[in-house]
């Protein structure tokens, strides 16, 4: 079911009809280094996870990460477009069929995505400066 909801969701989102989805991946879990910042309680590296599904969407030449979640509160969904954003997303590199490193680009933050399409995993390493000034490191399944 989270697959056909997130499919349907990436494919309105992407626009066009051609619209692929390469991947749909989450929740993530791994570590977080928080550095001095006025909103962290201390510096140091926590354990942490992202709980939002990633979607990895291609239409023609052009790539999107779609991010969708639940409201704090519990009630509702939220979905947010790198590209709806103003975000560039672009394939660094990888290997054909099997491996792609995805760079996106919201503002002063920055996420690297290495999605492995062989063993259905994505790894993640960013750095935020937004909120909160950090560093993560995170893995998870995709579909």
């Amino acid at each position: 079911m989270r697959t056909i909801i997130a499919a349907a969701v990436a494919v309105l989102l992407a626009g066009p009809a051609g619209a692929e989805i390469i991947a749909s991946c989450g929740p993530l879990a791994g570590h977080s280094y928080f550095y001095p910042h006025e909103f962290s309680k201390e510096p140091g590296w926590r354990d942490g996870s992202i709980k939002t599904t990633t979607i990895f969407v291609k239409s023609g030449d052009k790539l999107d990460l779609i991010i969708k979640g639940k409201n704090l509160l519990g009630e509702g969904t939220w979905t947010r477009s790198a590209s709806d954003y103003g975000a560039p997303v672009v394939q660094v590199g990888g290997k054909a069929g099997e491996i792609m490193h995805i760079l996106v680009a919201w503002g002063p933050d920055t996420e690297l995505y290495s999605l492995d399409l062989k063993r259905k995993m994505v790894g993640l390493v960013a750095h935020k400066t937004s909120v909160a000034d950090l560093t993560r490191a995170m893995v998870g399944r995709c579909e």
